[in-house]
């Protein structure tokens, strides 16, 4: 389980209380719980629990207290105490002196009681209120906002069960009052044994209730919880009640609590399990021990003059324990634990401004629920107002894109893969959603939506989701029962075809905002065609300033390929208005492969803002892989990208390539040229060409008997001259 290690050193003297156990080496010397509970759990750490299994408890006038030994795995993890015994007064903060010592011993002590009392402490508030709590966070938030009372001064009332109430008059009902309703929040520490899947329930299904393990819904009384599947839901045999959806629980110790809303007339819900496979009505957890923790913490060894340190799980939120000093312990600090989704601060709170004491390492974590003691104002956590410990939980958990479709139709849907690691020692969750916040292109929040995954499988999410019209970007964050928990799987950012000047890199099928492959994903846009063929556009003369984007003819240079299309363009074209162009190499960047080389690079182009464009490209796409028609889009895009920013575009049909079949790249030609027609722009047909003069393009790659990579230098001749021939009949 994973938690957050505060430690701290009490490093005075032994004090003069004496030693009641002859046989043990060591003992903890322990308070009462902050506000005093009827039970305890006292934490024993590990470097005192070698060689040990067996407990006894004496207060400090030596009157024996019952207690018996917790142990996780075989090592001995703490005690439960009998702490009724304990008659300690306290006010807010008062001397938080040891009071009682537990002995750690490697056999029994005859003198030892052992624990045998209630395990579950029970805080119970009846309070008029105008509606009910019906789903896991809507109770969360109830219970995380009661309002003060005197009553919460006094201690927590032990019962036996969690749905159990002590056998007295006013409490199995409230008072009969309009809208007076009894608030009941159960907790109880839960021995694990090992690792079981469960379902938790209760046996009512008309009182809201909530099961929260280690601070986490598991189950709710409506089946809204995480909207569970029909199939995960199981409803009891002949009897009120369901249980939700499996969990798989790891062994060890776990905070069980449970809450209800009890109104007028309604029974009081008892929490139920079933483990995998388990028939009938269900039963209550067995091995609850308490899970109140002492105030004060002081581990000795009978040989040792000084203490040593001693790490204690403590939960975020603020606690306030000893510091160095003698007795009678005077010194006191107050701390806040400050969690949120990539650090961990702790602040020390005694003295104003709080300042830092440490600052963990950034790491992408879900803060779940974590409270400590009342009486310091805590923020930002859930049932803030509560008598008793609850383990704070930091549960290391990553989520990520893993796959994305890189161009889209704005009127289609958009599809996504999202990775959610889970680590395995926490119950892992039946079902997540997503939260996905839109942005428009000033940041402000356009609308946010649930998304349910279509199916899930090996932690990977498949989602499909639909694009609001001005959305810039979305933020897509994990959602678990409704609870949105901050661990973000990541930023898409939205390319339009106007968008396309902004630098992106391509690696393997994913596009990423600029040259950081742990940047915004980014998925481009395209404008839907015309459902009309459009009338030709006019046009103004010679453009003096041509670009040619070229993944073909000279992408990349070889012996007998040296020849550069630009030289070759400018010389057959001089005197007719061309005063700049420019020949973009269209490539992978160093390292990566990609399909999507047409969209990485045309911001390059675009950038140089010429008049024109001449996009020789597609080749490389073909050759990783893309079909004829996944490619013709890639080129829609880059059409539509220069119209968008005032450039005008011209296609090219290329000949076959050695690595690609002539059926490709015939259906590349018919496809580039249908495109040309659709969105009424210039086409520059290199392939019919070449068929109808019977070029034979394998010898195009070769050079002195060497095959190259690349069109030699006769073929990049060819190419250039009829590129240039064609831009004189367009620009006529």
């Amino acid at each position: 389980m994973f938690a957050i290690l505060i430690p701290f050193c009490l490093a005075f003297g032994q004090d003069s209380v004496p030693w009641h156990a002859a046989d043990a080496e060591a003992r903890i010397r322990f308070s009462v719980a902050n506000k005093r509970a009827p039970s305890l759990f006292v934490p024993i750490p590990e470097s005192l629990s070698e060689g040990v299994n067996h407990v006894v408890a004496f207060d400090d006038k030596g009157v024996v207290l019952a207690a018996s030994p917790v142990l996780v795995g075989g090592r001995l993890v703490g005690a439960s105490v009998d702490a009724t015994k304990l008659s300690v007064a306290l006010s807010t903060y008062a001397k938080p002196s040891p009071v009682a010592s537990l002995y750690l011993l490697a056999k029994p002590d005859p003198k030892a009681v052992p624990y045998a009392g209630q395990p579950v402490v029970l805080d119970r508030r009846v309070q008029s209120l105008t509606t009910r709590g019906h789903s896991a966070a809507e109770m969360m938030r109830l219970f995380g906002n009661l309002r003060q009372s005197r009553r919460e001064q006094l201690p927590p009332i032990a019962v036996s069960s969690l749905g159990g109430v002590p056998d007295k008059p006013g409490w199995s009902h409230p008072r009969e009052q309009t809208f007076v309703c009894a608030i009941m929040h159960w907790e109880a520490l839960w021995n694990v044994d090992a690792e079981k899947i469960i379902r938790f329930g209760a046996d009512q299904t008309h009182v809201a209730w909530t099961v929260l393990l280690d601070g986490f819904p598991v189950a709710n009384w409506q089946p809204d919880l995480g909207k569970e599947k029909e199939a995960d839901i199981e409803l009891r045999p002949e009897g009120a009640g369901r249980f939700c959806q499996p969990v798989k629980v790891a062994p060890g110790l776990h905070t069980l609590q449970f809450l209800a809303v009890q109104g007028q007339g309604q029974n009081i819900p008892q929490l139920l399990i079933k483990t995998e496979g388990e028939k009938g009505h269900g039963n209550p957890p067995a091995g609850l021990i308490p899970s109140a923790r002492p105030f004060t913490l002081k581990p000795e060894r009978k040989a040792d003059k000084e203490l040593t340190a001693f790490s204690t799980l403590l939960p975020f939120g603020a606690a306030t324990f000893a510091t160095v000093g003698d007795p009678p312990y005077e010194t006191l600090s107050s701390y806040r634990f400050i969690g949120d989704a990539t650090k961990v601060q702790v602040l020390k709170t005694t003295g104003e401004p709080a300042t830092p004491v440490t600052d963990e390492k950034e790491a992408t974590r879900i803060f779940l629920t974590g409270h400590a003691y009342p009486d310091i104002s805590i923020q930002g956590h859930l049932f803030k107002g509560q008598q008793h410990w609850v383990k704070g939980r930091s549960i290391p958990a990553t989520a990520r894109i893993e796959e994305l479709e890189p161009l889209v139709n704005p009127a289609e849907p958009i599809n996504a893969k999202i990775q959610f690691n889970w680590p395995g020692s926490f119950p892992k969750p039946a079902e997540l959603d997503f939260m996905l916040t839109f942005e428009d292109e000033q940041g402000q929040q356009i609308s946010t939506s649930a998304v349910k995954p279509k199916q899930a499988k090996d932690d990977i999410y498949e989602l499909e989701f639909n694009l609001p019209q001005n959305a810039a970007n979305v933020n897509i964050a994990v959602r678990l029962y409704e609870m949105a928990i901050p661990c973000q799987a990541g930023e898409i950012k939205f390319f339009r075809p106007k968008d396309a000047r902004f630098p992106i890199t391509a690696q393997g099928k994913s596009l990423f905002d600029g040259a950081d492959l742990d940047a915004a994903r980014v998925v481009c846009i395209a404008d839907p065609l015309p459902e009309e063929l459009p009338g030709k556009r006019s046009s103004t003369g010679f453009k003096s300033s041509i670009v040619m984007l070229d993944d073909f003819i000279a992408a990349r240079n070889a012996p007998g390929a040296t020849l550069r299309p630009e030289s070759v363009l400018a010389e057959l074209l001089a005197g007719k208005g061309l005063h700049t162009l420019f020949h973009v190499s269209v490539s992978n960047s160093s390292g990566t492969d990609s399909q999507l080389a047409i969209l990485a690079n045309l911001g390059t182009a675009i950038q140089l803002k010429p008049k024109t464009v001449v996009l020789a490209v597609g080749q490389l796409g073909l050759i990783a892989g893309l079909t004829p028609l996944e490619m013709v889009c890639q080129l829609q895009f880059a059409a539509q990208a220069c119209l968008a920013n005032g450039i005008e575009p011209i296609l090219v049909t290329l000949p076959a390539h050695p690595k690609t079949d002539s059926e490709t790249a015939r259906l590349a030609a018919l496809y580039t040229k249908e495109l040309a027609v659709r969105l009424a722009i210039p086409v520059i047909d290199l392939h019919a060409q070449g068929l109808k003069e019977n070029v034979n393009t394998q010898d195009w790659y070769k050079s002195d008997a060497i095959g190259l990579a690349t069109p030699n230098n006769a073929a990049r001749l060819w190419l250039t001259k009829n590129i240039a021939e064609n831009l004189e009949s367009i620009y006529r």
